[in-house]
């Protein structure tokens, strides 16, 4: 990669760095560097030298940086960020800006991401040719839309405060002419909710009381 570093630093000679506005981490030295260090010959480290992602990602997050905008056609590395980050505790956004196949839906989707996670936008400068609607003023409609039988509003909604448990059940009562039959010795039975009881062996099961002909 020698001859390539050497080719961009001959292209970039009469390049004038000058300070910075926005904070800028370099993958060349791994931390942040002050803008007018990025010179022809920093650029030309960066074709020649190792890549120092992992150091300069670590030295953003300790910045403050917690969402992570890939910028290009599709997103490439927003794996390996994720396993930079995945040793922190702070909760991080990885976005790409756009995706192939579906550049402008993704690059929509993108920036609803971004407000989400609290990044302020210019939405009027991203659509300029429409007009921002106002929420409405006036109260809700308090119609109901609940589909519902009379008599099943009466149970659910009964005086008490029980609900359907204020409701008596007529068809549910004991069966006393029909003798109970009691399982094998050992052998444990499910109950409707699905929890496990056992019944002992050399138990007796009777005919429930009649009390049980109207249950709550």
């Amino acid at each position: 990669m020698q001859p390539a570093s050497e080719e961009l630093e001959q292209a970039l000679a009469n390049l004038v760095p000058q300070a910075g506005t926005v904070p800028f981490f370099s993958t060349v030295t791994g931390g942040r560097c002050p803008g007018e260090t990025c010179s022809a010959v920093h650029w030309g480290r960066g074709v020649r030298q190792p890549v120092q992602f992992a150091s300069a990602v670590n030295a953003l997050a300790e910045f403050g940086v917690d969402v992570w905008l890939e910028i290009g056609a599709h997103p490439a590395l927003g794996h390996s960020l994720k396993e930079c980050l995945a040793g922190r505790s702070d909760k991080v956004s990885v976005l790409a800006s756009t995706r192939r196949e579906r550049e402008q839906e993704s690059l929509i989707e993108t920036a609803m991401d971004l407000h989400l996670a609290g990044v302020p936008l210019d939405f009027a400068a991203m659509t300029p040719s429409r007009r921002l609607l106002s929420l409405p003023a006036y109260a809700w409609d308090k119609s109901r839309w609940w589909n519902e039988a009379s008599d099943w509003r009466e149970g659910r909604l009964a005086p008490g405060g029980r609900g359907l448990l204020d409701i008596r059940l007529p068809r549910a009562h004991a069966d006393l002419d029909r003798p109970a039959r009691c399982p094998p010795h050992g052998i444990s039975q499910r109950s409707p909710g699905g929890q496990p009881h056992h019944f002992p062996g050399g138990g007796l099961r009777g005919p429930r009381p009649r009390s049980g002909r109207a249950v709550v």
